[in-house]
């Protein structure tokens, strides 16, 4: 049974290659639930994004946009090296915000935070994943509160509890 390092995202192509000449020579599941058949992910060429929201009946609010910093490092094929809290301006960025609450609707994702992660490659944003219901791996709450005035904590609990302040 073969297994990814690290959930989804784009490891190297090295990684791929052996990937899929594995499932050619054998039958091989990546599911562990199913029997037989494979998961086949897209190498993402591009910088990794991650808008971080939250919703309140349908309507979606962006509360934090964060670059990827990654590459390779001690032979692994993808590292994390940073997380960078990035301001909403700009073309690319707004674009970025735009994709993933799209996503959202497309979803029908009505209540609560939501991790989206997007890969900006030359053709435009592409999902990577979305993790609904639950907020950025890292606590974050303290950094955004300085650099952006709020975070995703209390936006959620406004979101349920809160309508005026949302």
């Amino acid at each position: 049974r073969g297994e990814l390092r690290h959930g989804g995202g784009g490891g190297g192509e090295p990684q791929a290659r052996h990937m899929v000449e594995t499932l050619l020579a054998d039958r091989v599941s990546l599911d562990t639930e199913a029997e037989g058949g494979a998961l086949c992910q897209e190498v993402l060429e591009g910088e990794e994004w991650v808008v971080d929201t939250v919703s309140r009946a349908g309507e979606h609010k962006c509360v934090a946009l964060w670059r990827y910093g990654k590459g390779e490092a001690n032979g692994a094929p993808f590292v994390n090296f940073y997380d960078e809290l990035r301001p909403c301006a700009g073309e690319g960025e707004e674009r970025l915000v735009r994709y993933a609450l799209a996503v959202l609707d497309t979803l029908g994702w009505r209540w609560g935070p939501a991790h989206i992660e997007v890969k900006q490659t030359s053709r435009g944003p592409v999902l990577v994943e979305v993790n609904a219901g639950r907020f950025n791996g890292v606590d974050f709450g303290l950094l955004a509160d300085v650099c952006v005035g709020h975070n995703a904590y209390d936006v959620t609990l406004d979101a349920y509890f809160d309508q005026a302040a949302w």
